[in-house]
């Protein structure tokens, strides 16, 4: 997965902003993020999260977290879940990750192709800001198949990721090569910010932008094999911004 590598330079360059982009708080910035109020804005959104998470239903056993960072929402995960097995591919992320930790939560860095877990060996699994920076379909896809191997039969997902809803008749043909354009326009900015970070002409590394529309997302999931499939946007305010968070939540058929 090619999207892995500016994940590595985000862990050596800037891991905090690498994980919650926050206009004004890079390193390069006058108030960069602390890591006290970084880790305060997690708990605040894990409890969104879990809350919106209990009323569609889950097992607190053991949860999965597909790239946790630095652990931002890693430790309160904690706090519900059992035990929690959290996966980065920035050595540099999980390093802050494993600091203060509880003896609950368990880091590993991967490849970004597979998870480093037995079949049917979770109860649940979560990733937040994660899915959006993949570099095609192909590898969300792959994700959910892997995804779905290690839940056990009747164990949930909660997964954040930008969802697209077009209209339908020829007005959907007409958003689709939009969003083509769109997606090839992306790709062109991210390769360019590329060529110009490892010249040292930009400070930070890119990231790239991937949106899912929501018949994708349906027809993956059920092709895969989940089902009780929801698209759910939960909406946030923390360090004094406010925003959208579209999660889908699904349960592996038993």
């Amino acid at each position: 997965m090619t999207s892995n590598s500016e994940w590595k330079l985000w862990g050596k360059v800037d891991p905090l902003y690498g994980v919650a982009a926050v206009p004004g708080k890079s390193l390069t910035d006058r108030d960069p993020w602390t890591e006290e109020e970084f880790f305060a804005i997690g708990d605040e959104y894990c409890r969104a999260f879990v809350a919106h998470w209990s009323r569609y239903g889950f097992t607190p056993g053991c949860c999965v977290e597909i790239g946790c960072g630095v652990g931002r929402i890693t430790r309160p995960l904690g706090r519900v879940f059992r035990t929690v097995e959290a996966i980065d591919v920035s050595a540099d992320m999980i390093e802050m990750a494993r600091k203060n930790a509880s003896s609950n939560l368990s880091f590993h860095v991967t490849d970004g192709l597979r998870l480093p877990f037995a079949d049917a060996s979770a109860d649940a699994a979560f990733s937040c800001h994660v899915f959006q920076h993949f570099e095609s379909l192909k590898d969300a896809a792959d994700y959910l198949r892997e995804i779905h191997r290690v839940l056990s039969p009747g164990g949930t997902l909660m997964l954040h990721l930008p969802v697209i809803c077009w209209p339908g008749g020829p007005f959907g043909k007409l958003h689709g090569a939009v969003e083509e354009l769109r997606h090839a326009t992306s790709g062109l900015k991210f390769r360019t910010r590329s060529l110009l970070f490892s010249m040292g002409l930009v400070r930070r590394p890119p990231m790239r932008m991937l949106f899912y529309r929501s018949s994708w997302i349906y027809e993956t999931l059920r092709t895969v094999g989940f089902d009780s499939i929801e698209l759910s946007h939960l909406f946030l305010t923390a360090n004094f911004t406010e925003s959208v968070h579209p999660f889908v939540l699904a349960r592996r058929a038993a």
